[in-house]
């Protein structure tokens, strides 16, 4: 297994996605926890969430792209692909 890092850049105004999609994308990683090394909100000098940065442990890079874009954000729209 090795470390891949996905930034992920937010499109405008997801907070009601987020706020809707909290207990699917809660769910979705409950199960995948120990593949997350780090997760955490990419924010802008004036602190707005501009997007968020993972470091998971997969088996090559498809499977890393597979592993964060199926989390139900990425899925809803509050990502660019």
């Amino acid at each position: 297994m090795m470390l891949f890092a996905a930034t992920l850049r937010a499109r405008p105004d997801i907070a009601d996605i987020r706020t809707e999609m909290r207990d699917a994308h809660d769910a979705y990683w409950e199960p995948r926890l120990g593949r997350i090394w780090l997760a955490g909100p990419l924010l802008s000098d004036n602190a707005e969430r501009i997007g968020q940065i993972m470091i998971v442990e997969a088996g090559n890079r498809d499977d890393a792209y597979s592993l964060v874009k199926n989390d139900p954000y990425f899925l809803a729209g509050c990502f660019d692909p």
